[in-house]
């Protein structure tokens, strides 16, 4: 206590004259059977305790044990944002609510927010293009989330903590959900209250919206009606380093409520976009299927990852990856298109989007279930040269023809045709 003390009254200006401090290995109860209302009580008022605090002093010891003195601003941030302390789930409360942000070092207390200044001030062309990008991505990731999640939807803010998480671990899984509720302020008593394997199933179901690239999420999900869209974490996994690696990019927090958003319902993920709808035929083709919509335009769908299974036994994929068939009791299968407008698909560029199963169709909402994600591809036009023509020489003879407008431009594609531009979509 008194070394604490000791490190306290050392903070530069008016923090030196700090009395009291709070400290959570002290002032909140272990976990065990004493005492769980209290641990229950310190817990819900975690954030209240970090946001209102004058400013919040990280010990860390590998922190600890090295010096300031002469050290280059870069060098110093770079071994905080290594360390062991931005790496865990609890720590990122701290460092994201505070006022001010001190970090202990040996020979001294370091300011994070002004060191990030001062080298946003710096002129150095070689920092410009290596070293100062990741440290102000990781710099922003944590203390970004307090300045620009006022007024934010909670999508934004949930972009921002996957975009923080998916760096961070715990030794107790169950906490995840208590952090989450922290931060984007839901009814925390509920989840403590809740069975630990309960409690991130419960966060899930009481938030609100989501961004719509989950609808897109790819990683581990729970296997619950209604919630087969949800990520079964957001911390550091292989699934999370693969789940969002094409649809998940947005870690900017400067959306406002202007980002792209998803309402979870107890069917699923509610999302506005347009897709491409067709018959699921058995259709032979080792790594893509073609699609013409109704004016003439032939896309590639390229699948991406393994298929899902919906119900009843079916025969293996054939030996070429996911889908080299589908299968006649899909029905009317879509592909939606992570785009809100599909006009705007430009010939020879990728488009990320998801393959469905149709379930039910309302003029109100499609109600559908997950296949695998893909992308798609708007070919070109001309039918003697490039991906078409080839693909017409390839297999001649294997035609689907039926709706199409050009049965002589393309082999094995597909009639389809496209929904609304902001067709209300259920996906499970």
């Amino acid at each position: 206590m008194e070394r604490l003390s000791t490190f306290i009254h050392k903070l530069p200006g008016k923090l030196s004259g700090i009395s009291y401090f709070w400290i959570d290995t002290l002032c909140i109860p272990a976990y065990g059977k004493n005492q769980p209302e209290l641990r229950r009580v310190a817990i819900s008022k975690l954030r209240d305790t970090y946001a209102n605090a004058t400013a919040i002093l990280v010990l860390d010891s590998w922190l600890l044990s090295s010096k300031i003195a002469s050290r280059h601003d870069v060098d110093i941030l770079t071994q905080i944002f290594a360390s062991h302390w931005n790496r865990r789930l609890w720590t990122f409360q701290e460092g994201a609510l505070a006022k001010s942000l001190y970090v202990q070092f040996a020979d001294g207390a370091y300011d994070v927010d002004r060191g990030v200044k001062r080298l946003e001030l710096m002129q150095d062309l070689t920092l410009e293009y290596t070293l100062k990008p990741p440290v102000f991505a990781r710099y922003f990731s944590l203390r970004g989330f307090k300045r620009s999640a006022r007024g934010c939807s909670m999508a934004v803010k949930l972009s921002a903590l996957f975009a923080a998480f998916r760096h961070r671990q715990t030794s107790n899984p169950s906490d995840e959900a208590i952090c989450l509720a922290t931060l984007l302020e839901l009814p925390i008593e509920e989840i403590l209250l809740a069975p630990k394997e309960e409690k991130m199933e419960l966060m899930w179901r009481l938030v609100t919206r989501v961004p719509r690239d989950f609808v897109f999420y790819t990683g581990d999900t729970f296997e619950q009606k209604g919630l087969r869209w949800a990520p079964r974490t957001l911390l550091r996994s292989e699934s999370n380093y693969r789940g969002f690696e094409e649809a998940f990019a947005m870690t900017d927090m400067d959306w406002g409520d202007r980002m792209p958003w998803a309402e979870p319902t107890q069917n699923g993920l509610k999302a506005w976009l347009p897709g491409l709808i067709f018959v699921s035929i058995k259709i032979s083709m080792a790594a893509s299927i073609y699609l013409e919509d109704e004016s003439g335009i032939v896309y590639r769908f390229v699948p991406t990852g393994s298929q899902r299974e919906i119900s009843g036994p079916r025969s293996k994929p054939e030996s070429g990856g996911f889908c080299s068939h589908f299968y006649p009791s899909y029905g009317l299968v879509a592909f939606i298109l992570n785009s809100e407008e599909p006009n705007m698909l430009e010939a020879g560029l990728c488009h990320q989007g998801l393959l469905v199963a149709i379930q039910k169709s309302k003029p109100e909402f499609i109600s559908a279930r997950k296949l695998c994600n893909g992308y798609c591809v708007r070919t070109s036009s001309d039918g003697g040269s490039g991906e078409l023509g080839m693909l017409s020489k390839i297999e001649p003879s294997s035609r689907n023809l039926a709706g199409l407008k050009n049965p002589n431009k393309i082999s094995s594609a597909v009639a389809a045709r496209w929904t609304k531009r902001n067709t209300c979509w259920v996906v499970d």
